[in-house]
C-alpha cells in the first residue's frame, strides 16, 4: 500500500479537488495560499511559509458566495508542497456555508462522474448532518477511551473548558 492510499483510508471525510485563495494567519502574521483539496473537515492548501505542525491558525477562505472565517489545526506538513488544516469551532453560518459549499462541490464531482460513465453514485450517505442552530465544537481525541474519560470527567459532571475562537452569546446552549 502506497503512502497516499494509506492516507486516504485515515481520512473522516471525501475529498475534492478544489481550488480556493485562503489567507493563513497566525503569530507570525498572513499569508495567501491556494487550497488545492477541499473535505468537510479539511483542507490541504499550497502556501509558501507554512505555520508548525499542530499549531492553530486563522483562515479567511474565499469562498464563490464570499470570505468565510475559520479556525484550524495544523494537521500535517508536505514541505515544498503546502500544510493539511483541519477546521474547528466554526461559527454556525460559517459551517451551514462550508458544508453548502461542499456539498456543491461534491455534486459537480458526481456530475462530472456521471458525464463519463452510465451510474452515479448516491450522495445520500456522504452529506453532512446539520444539527440545530448552534454552534459547533470538534473534540478530536486519539482513542474511543480518551472521548470516554473526557464526557465522564469534564462534560457529564457539567464542567469544560474549550478555547475557541467562536465566541457565543451568554447564556447559548452546546452541544
Amino acid at each position: 500500500m502506497t503512502d497516499a492510499s494509506a492516507l486516504a483510508n485515515h481520512r473522516r471525510s471525501r475529498r475534492f479537488g478544489q481550488r480556493i485563495d485562503v489567507d493563513v494567519i497566525d503569530r507570525h502574521g498572513s499569508r495567501r495560499g491556494r487550497a488545492i483539496d477541499v473535505a468537510r473537515h479539511g483542507l490541504f492548501v499550497a502556501v509558501v511559509d507554512p505555520p508548525q505542525d499542530r499549531h492553530l491558525v486563522q483562515l479567511v477562505l474565499h469562498l464563490p458566495d464570499g470570505p468565510l472565517q475559520a479556525a484550524a489545526s495544523v494537521s500535517r506538513i508536505i514541505p515544498g508542497q503546502g500544510v493539511g488544516l483541519s477546521l474547528f469551532a466554526l461559527s454556525t453560518d460559517a459551517k451551514r456555508r462550508w458544508d453548502a459549499f461542499i456539498i456543491r462541490t461534491q455534486q459537480c464531482a458526481e456530475a462530472a462522474h456521471t458525464d463519463s460513465s452510465s451510474t452515479a453514485p448516491s450522495s445520500s450517505s456522504t452529506s453532512p448532518v446539520h444539527g440545530p442552530d448552534m454552534p459547533s465544537f470538534l473534540i478530536k481525541l486519539k482513542t474511543l477511551e480518551r472521548l470516554q474519560d473526557y464526557m465522564k470527567s469534564h462534560v457529564a459532571v457539567g464542567g469544560t473548558v474549550l478555547f475557541t475562537p467562536v465566541l457565543p452569546t451568554a447564556g447559548t446552549l452546546l452541544q
